[in-house]
């Protein structure tokens, strides 16, 4: 028993039946009949109703439903005309024949059967709750339509999201991993504290990342770990620095945002050079927006037209534009001796933005 109530197709079919019993109610009382409960005009009101929902439903069930909504717009307006015509003869013959020879309605006096007022009467008194009917459904329909798109935008939008972060993550690892399997190479004392650092990394990306937001501090304690990491490799032949600005307090960022800009640095910057390197790393905060510029030395000059970015650059720029829309700017600066990238978007505060 519970389980009818709970099935949508029942609870449709409810709705439709307690719209229908409060229409009729109201045309009774419209008729006065609760205060002469006058049968004749109980048989009169069942017989108009029965005819009612018969061309409410074929109007919403077939003209709209099979036309309108299919858009056959030239059908649509021949049936329903056909519709409108045979419904108006039909309760013009229900009155000519049966309600005025049993005298259910002795107000209305005998005419001509394609009496035109008469007519016009047939039609007012039929499609007002046709059209109401009508409004509901197109209405409903409408609203399941929006609804519908919203939520295959929302799945597309979280689809294109775990694609860009299940491409960043091996392009991460590849390049982590390299670095390490140097250290191995060489035997190197620091091999067994890049692999600690990197676990620490790869924990975060499988069990912290998948939320929209992440602590801004967060964000940044997995720079630092991945720049420690990459620091063992380079030791003496970089200049680093990291300067932060404005309070990380209370403040919400997308996880993994950030750290393809500083592994592009590193791997463009400090890998390509057989001399010494630098890069520079500076966040600030200002209330409710971001400014980072990542600058790293350009080690292999090429012009701003023949440049092509990285998949770790291009993730960065689909991932803003899915998550931030209009709420981000990325620039990129291919310059002679340096290779800059400047980012900035709205942060969110407060964690109910998580």
């Amino acid at each position: 028993m519970k389980q009818f109530f709970i099935n949508k197709k029942n609870i449709t079919i409810i709705g439709h039946i307690i719209f229908w019993i409060l229409h009729f109610i109201l045309r009774l009382n419209f008729a006065g009949f609760f205060y002469t409960f006058d049968t004749d005009r109980l048989a009169l009101e069942l017989i108009n109703l029965s005819l009612r929902i018969c061309v409410t439903y074929y109007t919403i069930y077939v003209i709209i439903y099979k036309y309108l909504l299919e858009k056959k717009f030239l059908k649509f307006f021949v049936y329903l005309a056909i519709s409108v015509s045979a419904s108006v003869l039909l309760r013009r013959a229900i009155q000519f024949y049966i309600i005025f020879p049993l005298q259910l309605d002795p107000d209305f006096a005998e005419g001509n059967f394609f009496n035109v007022l008469r007519l016009i009467h047939s039609t007012i008194y039929i499609y007002p709750i046709v059209g109401i009917a009508s409004i509901i459904i197109l209405v409903k329909n409408w609203y399941d339509e929006q609804k519908l798109r919203l939520q295959l935008a929302n799945e597309k939008l979280e689809a294109e999201l775990k694609y860009l972060k299940a491409q960043l993550h091996p392009h991460f690892l590849f390049n982590t991993i390299n670095n390490i399997y140097s250290l191995a190479l060489e035997k190197s004392d620091k091999t067994a504290n890049a692999l600690l650092k990197l676990s620490k990394l790869l924990s975060f990306m499988l069990y912290e990342s998948n939320v929209p937001k992440i602590q801004l501090s967060k964000e940044i304690q997995v720079l630092n770990n991945y720049i420690e990491l990459e620091k063992i490799r380079y030791e003496h032949k970089l200049d680093f620095s990291f300067n932060i600005e404005g309070s990380l307090e209370d403040k919400y960022i997308a996880p993994l945002l950030l750290l393809p800009i500083v592994e592009n640095c590193f791997k463009h910057g400090a890998g390509e050079s057989i001399n010494q390197s630098w890069i520079k790393l500076d966040l600030k905060i200002y209330e409710d927006t971001l400014f980072f510029t990542a600058e790293n030395k350009n080690n292999q000059v090429q012009s701003t037209a023949k440049f092509n970015e990285g998949i770790g650059l291009r993730n960065i720029r689909k991932r803003l534009d899915l998550i931030y829309r209009d709420n981000n700017e990325l620039e990129i600066y291919n310059k002679k001796d340096s290779f800059m990238v400047k980012l900035k978007i709205n942060i969110e505060t407060g964690l109910s933005k998580t």
